[in-house]
């Protein structure tokens, strides 16, 4: 189950008739369970795409419900926006048809240049990266 973003999410940022039309295999109009479930799996596969930048930048990520709700609400939205404009570019991009320029092609873009950015180290405020310490050396017993 998403823990960034939902479906809803991916419906009221994109709308949910262009998801719906996006996901809509069959072409019948409307979203079948297996339809429905492929959207949770995109999102799905949308944050882990996400963590694994923030992975790079040594963010203590993927983060669990409860480490998610504990993120101040700012930094929860921006998650979120990673997550479905990754998740609506794959929709649009899956959903089969050769278009000659795609329009979200720039937004995604843009999203995973910020990704890098942070990956590269750009802090994000609120989240604190994971502590690490070495002293160079090996403690052994005797």
């Amino acid at each position: 189950m998403p823990t960034y973003a939902t479906s809803t999410d991916l419906n009221n940022f994109f709308s949910s008739a262009n998801i719906t039309d996006w996901a809509d295999k069959d072409r019948d109009g409307s979203l079948s369970s297996q339809e429905q479930l492929a959207i949770d799996a995109g999102i799905e596969a949308s944050e882990a795409i996400v963590d694994n930048y923030l992975q790079k930048a040594g963010f203590a990520a993927p983060f669990d419900a409860t480490d998610y709700a504990n993120l101040p609400s700012r930094l929860k939205s921006l998650l979120r926006q990673w997550t479905v404009v990754i998740a609506g570019f794959h929709l649009y991009a899956w959903r089969g048809l050769g278009d000659k320029a795609n329009p979200l092609e720039n937004l995604y873009r843009q999203t995973i240049e910020q990704l890098k950015a942070v990956a590269d180290g750009l802090p994000l405020a609120g989240l604190i990266k994971e502590a690490k310490v070495s002293f160079g050396f090996e403690v052994t017993s005797l």
